[in-house]
């Protein structure tokens, strides 16, 4: 019964992996967006855009990830209120 509970927990723990390096992926996805937004909007060079989504991650107490979603969410915003006002 041991090689079937080991090769369980090695499962698990394989499992595991794959979900933090999916999550891993994501965030660097939405990382790499939101320093594009900063880059095209503000002009910053990709070293400054990382160190102010870093900065606004530390002062604000949530993940990088989290601070990607939000800046990548006000573009979207503005980015639909400035097609409306278009029409």
């Amino acid at each position: 019964m041991g090689d079937a509970s080991d090769l369980k927990q090695a499962l698990e723990a394989a499992l595991r992996r794959v979900h933090e390096l999916e999550d891993m992926l994501e965030t660097r996805k939405l990382l790499e967006k939101a320093k594009g937004i900063l880059m095209e909007q503000q002009n910053f060079t990709e070293e400054m855009a990382y160190r102010i989504i870093q900065k606004m991650s530390q002062d604000q107490a949530l993940s990088m990830k989290e601070i990607c979603r939000s800046l990548i969410q006000v573009k979207m915003a503005l980015g639909k209120s400035s097609f409306r006002k278009s029409l």
